[in-house]
């Protein structure tokens, strides 16, 4: 389905908005400029089938081209304490929108939360907030566990036309960071 709104609710809103719309018991994001192996759904999807305490399901990602043959890494899975420590020293690579999870467990959490200011674009703010994928898998983690492989499934596009490709807006990330640290002192 295609969901077009007459007034722009940015990204965030239209993120969540999709969210709630889904039916399914699983959900994933992509932004209109990433791309996602062929394989992305099989692989990660395959994880849930004989375990109940899994919240979520992700993949490194690159920002080159893809391979186009399957991937063969081993999933990997952690409870909050080591997905944690993984995923704060940078080991485990993942983006926090692009992976298969549990619908109810994303509703939980609020779905994308504001981390801070926006991004602007021509001075206009554009409803993205740095870091507020970043968030996801940390808030999952607390309802069970997360799988990830080291398998590079997504691909983001980062050029200067896309919203990952900023790089200039100090203090929309500035103040992310600091919602992103004092969240993790809170929960």
């Amino acid at each position: 389905k295609i969901f077009n709104y007459k007034k722009n609710i940015g990204e965030r809103g239209n993120l969540n908005n999709l969210l709630r719309k889904c039916k399914t018991d699983f959900f994933c994001w992509l932004g209109d400029d990433d791309y996602l192996h062929k394989d992305f759904f099989k692989i990660l999807i395959s994880q849930f089938k004989n375990n109940n305490s899994l919240v979520a399901s992700y993949s490194n990602y690159s920002r080159a081209h893809l391979k186009s043959k399957q991937a063969s890494c081993k999933h990997i899975h952690f409870d909050q304490e080591n997905f944690l420590l993984g995923f704060s020293s940078k080991e485990l690579r993942l983006i926090g929108t692009f992976g298969i999870i549990k619908k109810k467990y994303l509703k939980k959490i609020g779905g994308i939360n504001k981390t801070g200011k926006s991004f602007k674009d021509k001075g206009r703010i554009t409803h993205h907030y740095p870091y507020c994928d970043t968030l996801i898998p940390i808030m999952l983690s607390k309802y069970g566990e997360i799988s990830w492989i080291n398998n590079r499934l997504v691909h983001l596009n980062t050029d200067k036309s896309s919203v990952s490709g900023k790089t200039n807006e100090y203090d929309a990330y500035i103040s992310s960071e600091n919602y992103l640290l004092n969240s993790l002192k809170n929960n």
